[in-house]
């Protein structure tokens, strides 16, 4: 996984205005999911809303990602592979609100898919399928799994995931991420938004955009985070593409570029990216990725969206909740 800085992080005087208001006391996590998990309802190319966790006063919340490449990794030869995903700081025993694991496998047929997180067996639901990222598999299929009560602070170990362990024989794995929203006693974010689905780069010059519905005042500083697969990295690979928010591109002209930890055995240079970017919020709100011109196009698996906006004191048990409605009027 990595983290940018992005030059889009620098805040206005809206943004400073914001975080000056006394807001965290008014916050209570009023999460909940609302989607339809209708996979016949779907299309590729359009991402979903997850969950949404919006403040109201009560609970401080924030989110992490992380996630690991799996590709052919240690044991995966005719069989299955798996690796080790290491959350960074912030969820523990007991404030996990709930967490989602996130993987793609390449091949002809559905997988078997016995995935398990933590030795515990999960429920894979799938994602809308689309052609493979330009390898020879005739499908890429992406799968998610409700696995809040599994997640541990730190190393959680993600196994099961169909793999031959040859290139270009289905099945491959490309790898598996978290997305864990947890409670912090020091912190709260104004939001959380989780958008899913399975949006296939595979021409040039193409651009896939996801909006986020976000709720918070303009001019807080985000936190954007995408997850995707077969990330390749440069020389090996001279592919590009771009991941960009409200149009403006965020990184390198490289950004899905296998940057996730290997596990051990796992193709180099290939597969699997969590990346973060520090940026603005601010309509229109939308993450895109794109597939860079001519040749050197890339062909990816654009599988989540996350958005964290604000970060505020938090008073875990304020003397009074506040309805979404009393808290924007903080911000006329």
């Amino acid at each position: 996984m990595r983290t940018k800085v992005s030059s889009l992080s620098l805040l206005g005087s809206a943004a400073l205005l914001a975080l000056s208001l006394p807001i965290a006391t008014a916050f209570a996590d009023n999460g909940g999911a609302t989607r339809d998990d209708g996979v016949a309802t779907r299309t590729p190319g359009t991402q979903l809303e997850r969950i949404h966790f919006v403040s109201e006063g009560e609970r401080c919340f924030r989110v992490v990602t992380a996630g690991v490449r799996t590709r052919h990794a240690v044991g995966a030869v005719g069989g299955t592979a798996g690796g080790t995903i290491i959350l960074p700081p912030g969820p523990a025993a007991g404030n996990i609100i709930w967490a989602g694991l996130y993987w793609v496998i390449l091949g002809g047929a559905p997988p078997i898919n016995a995935v398990t997180l933590n030795g515990f067996a999960v429920a894979p639901a799938p994602l809308p399928v689309t052609a493979s990222p330009c390898w020879a598999h005739p499908s890429a299929f992406a799968y998610f799994a409700d696995v809040t009560p599994f997640v541990v602070a730190g190393a959680n170990v993600v196994a099961g995931l169909d793999d031959s362990g040859a290139f270009n024989v289905s099945p491959e794995s490309e790898g598996a991420s978290l997305v864990v929203i947890y409670n912090d006693p020091y912190t709260t974010a104004c939001e959380v938004i989780v958008l899913d689905g399975n949006d296939l780069l595979s021409v040039a010059g193409q651009v896939i955009d996801n909006a986020l519905p976000s709720f918070c005042p303009p001019g807080l500083p985000a936190r954007l985070h995408f997850i995707g697969g077969d990330g390749q990295t440069m020389p090996t690979y001279p592919f590009t593409d771009n991941q960009l928010w409200n149009g403006l591109p965020l990184g390198d002209g490289d950004d899905f570029d296998a940057s996730d930890p290997p596990a051990p055995g796992a193709t180099p240079d290939l597969a699997w990216d969590t990346d973060t970017y520090l940026v603005p919020a601010a309509p229109p709100y939308v993450a895109s990725i794109d597939s860079g011109a001519g040749p050197s196009s890339d062909c990816i698996n654009w599988i989540v969206t996350v958005l964290e906006v604000g970060e505020f004191p938090c008073q875990a048990t304020p003397t009074q909740s506040k309805s979404w409605g009393q808290i924007k009027s903080l911000f006329k």
